[in-house]
């Protein structure tokens, strides 16, 4: 079975690439060799910034999909990323309950009405002050939100450190065992994103196996491609990290259900 990249974007997302349209994914697609798409573009309800202000009118969206998925006789199926925030969470909850959504992806892009990209939620902390912080808001969000299937780049918060070689998981492990174990508890999986490059991921490969350890059973890959060339990004890589951090599968999603495929037939064992 053709795995699927699980996370990407479109022009649907404000900061995706101007060529990221839905027909240039499947040319790309189509050219790897993948069998379908599942979009995840951008929610950040009540984003502190302006560029995430709006989203798509998703029944629109549907149609739109529908449409360009008979045109061009290839599977799309249509996910989202939503931007988790503590005080949007009614909202968040009625807008993901309001569509036939196939994949909800959780992230925390945004704590504390703060912005990492920008720098402001690191203003007037240190980094372990920063991260730790992070990871508070990460243990809120998996407790009090269950409106998901994955929860995408867990430990995020290092691509924005100056010196990521301060992050160590064991310095954190205490609140890190905590999310992985509620994770896991409420049936919900993690994404391993691809985007950090080819040695790096999200989480990173002492996170992953710590999942793995505490009995961490669904796992999904995902590019978090915002243009059509990084679609399926260092796939190969990441399932011989999940390999060795002890999984056998790796899970595609249909209609909110998880769908297991062996990872050594991804990897032609």
């Amino acid at each position: 079975m053709n795995y699927i990249d699980q996370h990407m974007h479109t022009i649907k997302s404000p900061d995706a690439y101007p060529n990221a349209s839905i027909k240039n994914y499947i040319k790309k697609a189509k050219s790897l060799g993948q069998t379908g798409l599942m979009l995840t573009d951008h929610v950040d309800i009540d984003s502190p910034v302006p560029m995430f202000f709006s989203y798509p009118n998703y029944d629109a969206y549907f149609k739109e999909v529908a449409q360009i998925a008979k045109e061009e006789s290839f599977p799309i199926y249509t996910g989202v990323e939503i931007g988790y925030q503590a005080n949007s969470k009614n909202k968040i909850k009625n807008f993901v309950h309001q569509h036939p959504f196939d994949l909800v992806i959780c992230s925390i892009h945004v704590a504390d009405g703060l912005d990492f990209y920008y720098g402001d939620f690191f203003q007037g902390k240190t980094t372990e002050e920063s991260i730790k912080r992070y990871f508070e808001v990460v243990l809120d969000a998996v407790k009090n939100f269950q409106d998901y299937d994955i929860f995408g780049h867990i430990d995020y918060i290092t691509r924005y450190i100056k010196d990521v070689n301060t992050y160590d998981v064991k310095a954190y492990e205490a609140i890190l065992k905590e999310i992985l174990q509620t994770i896991i508890r409420n049936g919900k999986g993690l994404e391993l994103n691809t985007s950090k490059g080819v040695n790096q991921s999200f989480p990173s490969f002492e996170l992953l196996r710590l999942y793995k350890d505490l009995g961490g059973e669904y796992l999904s890959i995902g590019s978090d491609a915002h243009t059509p060339d990084k679609l399926r990004q260092n796939f190969e890589h990441a399932l011989i990290k999940a390999k060795n951090a002890g999984f056998t599968k790796v899970y595609t999603y249909r209609n909110r259900q998880a769908y297991p495929v062996s990872i050594d037939s991804l990897l032609g064992g």
